[in-house]
């Protein structure tokens, strides 16, 4: 297998398992993409430039945004019997200020997609986000990516304000 160093993320090619490269060969055809999303159980709603995103507060104190992700083009992974998915494509979550700063930076690569190359969605869970007082609301930018284990990277960005 070979490895590469992509966008902060250690890519396997999938260089010794024929349905991985099955996968790779048809996802290839396609052209690829991310779209960020909001969603707590699966994709709610893609988020748009501009877009009010609610911040949700857990229950211990947390304050975090609901994130969820469609993709077309991306190896979805492989479900297994319990939690050891396969080839799981490895999203990170960023979020930016207003001079284009890492506020937050979140990884997420524990579960495989529900769908196919086509088009698959999954939900993230929760993106925390800083502590901020109720009602504050900030003009900052919510920036994806992935990679499958063909080494395919697709991005996503929006400028949104966030309300806690």
């Amino acid at each position: 297998m070979r490895a590469w160093w992509l966008g902060g993320l250690v890519v396997v090619a999938a260089g010794c398992d024929p349905e991985a490269q099955d996968a790779c060969a048809q996802a290839s055809k396609l052209s690829a993409r991310l779209e960020l999303g909001n969603g707590i159980e699966d994709f709610g709603r893609p988020i748009a430039d501009g877009d009010l995103v609610q911040v949700a507060y857990g229950m211990q104190g947390g304050q975090h945004v609901w994130m969820s992700v469609r993709t077309v083009g991306l190896v979805p992974g492989r479900h297994r019997t319990l939690g050891n998915d396969q080839d799981v494509p490895v999203f990170e979550v960023r979020l930016l200020d207003e001079d284009g700063g890492t506020v937050e930076t979140q990884t997420f690569d524990f579960f495989a997609m529900a769908g196919t190359v086509e088009e698959a969605t999954l939900a993230l869970g929760t993106f925390f986000v800083p502590y901020e007082d109720e009602g504050t609301v900030r003009s900052w930018t919510l920036e994806g990516e992935a990679v499958d284990v063909c080494g395919t990277l697709v991005e996503d960005a929006h400028p949104v304000s966030l309300r806690w």
